[in-house]
């Protein structure tokens, strides 16, 4: 396997890979951003298990995401992945609780864009590229400000988990309950502030700010 070299080409629409696929690609980056990445979606050992490399190369091969001629190496969207998530420098993970069902997806942003991972059903990861120019932490308030708008009943949470190449990670998480009321507790993963009551914020701004992202209201 070799490092990918090539930048990402973040104009092309990132698609689907299986928890394998996706296991190989960042394999194949052989840098500490890729295994960050691959932790926070708790992705296979592929230290502790070759074969999940292998698998996944295989069906990347198949699909024509990865070209063998001389070296192997991917191409076109899985290209753009790797070359994101093997460089990437801050991740959010975001988590949703609404109508009883918890959902979860992780931004993940280098100099060259920014990618939202989210799992579907049989195994399967969406990778969806994030508009050029919007910052990971709009993108990831806008996400949950749309899980928000979709739910049929008044009490919703949802969190941030701010992860940076360097740096204490941050979490921030709000609670709305069945009368409407919100409240926000912040601050280190080890060292939480007490939960506190806030004025509702649609836009879900507060999130971000609480982990020390600037958003634009």
């Amino acid at each position: 396997m070799t490092n990918q070299t090539s930048p990402p080409d973040v104009r092309k629409t990132i698609s689907g890979f299986t928890a394998f696929e996706i296991a190989a690609l960042l394999s194949s980056a052989e840098s500490d951003a890729a295994l960050r990445t691959g932790q926070m979606m708790h992705l296979p050992d592929v230290e502790a298990d070759s074969r999940v490399v292998g698998i996944g190369m295989s069906t990347l091969i198949a699909r024509g995401k990865m070209r063998t001629d001389g070296r192997v190496r991917p191409v076109d969207d899985a290209a753009a992945l790797v070359g994101i998530c093997g460089r990437a420098t801050t991740w959010i993970e975001v988590t949703t609780i609404a109508d009883e069902k918890t959902s979860v997806a992780l931004f993940v942003s280098a100099a060259g864009g920014t990618v939202l991972l989210e799992p579907a059903p049989y195994g399967i990861w969406a990778a969806l590229p994030v508009k050029a120019g919007v910052a990971i932490g709009r993108a990831a308030t806008r996400y949950v400000s749309s899980t928000r708008e979709r739910t049929s009943t008044p009490s919703y949470g949802a969190s941030f988990k701010l992860t940076r190449s360097s740096g204490p990670v941050r979490t921030a998480a709000v609670k709305i309950d069945g009368e409407g009321a919100w409240r926000l507790q912040a601050g280190e993963l080890d060292k939480p502030q007490p939960p506190r009551t806030i004025g509702a914020d649609p836009t879900f701004a507060v999130l971000a700010e609480a982990v020390g992202l600037g958003v634009d209201r």
